[in-house]
């Protein structure tokens, strides 16, 4: 029997996909698979995956065409036989006896902790204490301290398989921000125990390219539906309140700015239907009275206000000061 499935989603990875799997071979346990989904990577990451698997035993190669990191971990779920069901991206890695101190654990939810790290080598981490949770709702009373890295991705997690297909949990194909998390919200719904273990720690690779940077204005859509998830779950236990709240608002206020400024770049017509989106949305207009930066602060003024010029004279201005810091500290 196969005690654990751990499945990588492979594309565009051939500098780092040998520390992710080397890593990943070393910790996991005899009895697992390790499945490699490439995802029609245009580099070596095709015959890389190939020479593994050929090496070992535990390692199973799925070659498909490029169809999105969701679709990559759909299919290693379908593929997969494990009693449990672990996700890695292909940039990170593992050390330090990983799987074992989370299995130990016995939690319909084991997750790990992280160290965030960039090329230069600076790091950073969450710094946060062990804890054992015994209900959904009690784990959910600690949301402002997960969220929204630990409790938001699916790294660094130990899923029960069998919870994820008595209710046929799976990614959302035609999203490309939050799935992990529209993920996530899914199983919450049916743990019970949840621990977090700050000793089992995944290397969290940190890049400059991230989609968030890119001009999207369906970034703001993936937004709206995973915060509107997120407060329904939080309501129906009873944890919507206090600093759970606060962080929400702080949230939203701050991944909608992002949107704004990422939606400047386009056209007018498609930034005036954001902003009436954004206008539309109460959530979002509430959450603009959490705004606590005064560098956005008229962005904040406009949304309560509701004005669609206003908002957009703001983020122009919040733009120009951006650009201009910039170009100060390159001449200086």
């Amino acid at each position: 029997m196969v005690k654990l499935s751990i499945i990588i989603p492979i594309y565009k990875a051939e500098k780092y996909i040998h520390k992710c799997v080397d890593s990943v071979l070393q910790e996991a346990p005899t009895d697992s698979e390790i499945i490699l989904v490439e995802d029609g990577s245009p580099d070596n990451c095709s015959s890389i995956c190939d020479a593994y698997k050929m090496c070992d035993h535990r390692v199973k190669v799925i070659h498909k065409k490029n169809t999105g990191v969701s679709d990559s971990r759909n299919i290693g779920l379908d593929a997969a036989a494990g009693e449990y069901v672990f996700f890695i991206d292909s940039d990170d890695y593992i050390d330090n006896k990983y799987f074992e101190k989370l299995f130990e654990k016995k939690a319909d939810l084991a997750i790990g902790s992280f160290v965030a790290f960039y090329e230069d080598l600076s790091q950073i981490t969450p710094g946060l204490p062990s804890k054992t949770y015994a209900s959904l709702s009690e784990y959910l009373e600690d949301f402002h301290v997960y969220f929204p890295v630990i409790f938001n991705t699916v790294w660094g997690k130990l899923y029960r398989r069998d919870l994820i297909e008595q209710y046929h949990i799976r990614f959302p194909r035609e999203i490309s921000m939050g799935e992990d998390l529209l993920f996530n919200i899914e199983y919450y719904y049916h743990c019970k125990k949840i621990s977090f273990e700050a000793d089992a720690v995944l290397m969290y690779r940190q890049g400059d390219e991230t989609l968030s940077k890119k001009t999207d204005n369906r970034l703001f859509l993936w937004y709206q539906e995973s915060y509107q998830k997120v407060k329904i779950l939080l309501e129906d236990n009873e944890t919507f309140s206090g600093e759970n709240k606060d962080v929400f608002y702080r949230s939203l206020f701050g991944n909608t700015t992002e949107c704004l400024l990422n939606a400047i770049k386009n056209n007018d017509l498609e930034f005036n239907k954001l902003c009436d989106a954004i206008c539309k949305n109460t959530d979002v207009v509430f959450s603009a009275q959490y705004c606590k930066s005064v560098k956005v602060k008229f962005i904040a003024i406009a949304i309560l206000k509701r004005n669609r010029h206003l908002i957009k004279l703001s983020v122009k201005l919040y733009e120009l000061a951006l650009t201009a810091k910039a170009l100060w500290r390159k001449i200086h």
